[in-house]
């Protein structure tokens, strides 16, 4: 199986005093990808996200992730160390991968995404039959 080739688009610093919050568009979220014998397992690191600010879809063997970040509760800021942006991230998916058939769970800050290979595609054993004389 080909492996998933990513496809990023980030936006860099908009001037030497933009805050790091506006230096940043979205956040490409850390991923580890596995491959198994029914087809590969992604998972991403999206922290602060829940179920329902997730957007994730196929479109022509592009898998595309994106994510909406709560606001924090209201206050002012007085100390930032952790930058609070959407995620986005884009993969090209094998030709063997059916599309119609990938699943996701969100458990934890970590969505696992499965893409299964196509029925086709998968190892099978054959049975050997013997012929009676």
């Amino acid at each position: 199986m080909n492996k998933v080739r990513q496809q990023e688009m980030k936006k860099g610093p908009e001037g030497p005093r933009a805050s790091r919050a506006e230096q940043v568009e979205h956040l490409s979220p850390d991923v580890d990808i596995y491959e198994t014998p029914t087809g590969l397992v992604l998972e991403a690191n999206v922290p602060g996200i829940v179920k329902d600010s997730i957007d994730l879809k196929v479109d022509a063997k592009t898998l595309t992730l994106q994510a909406k970040v709560k606001p924090p509760a209201s206050g002012s800021e007085v100390y930032q160390e952790f930058v609070l942006a959407d995620y986005y991230r884009s993969f090209l998916l094998p030709e063997d991968v059916d599309a119609q058939k990938i699943t996701a769970d969100l458990d934890l800050g970590v969505l696992r995404i499965v893409l299964p290979k196509a029925s086709a595609a998968q190892p099978r054993k054959i049975e050997v039959k013997t012929t009676a004389p």
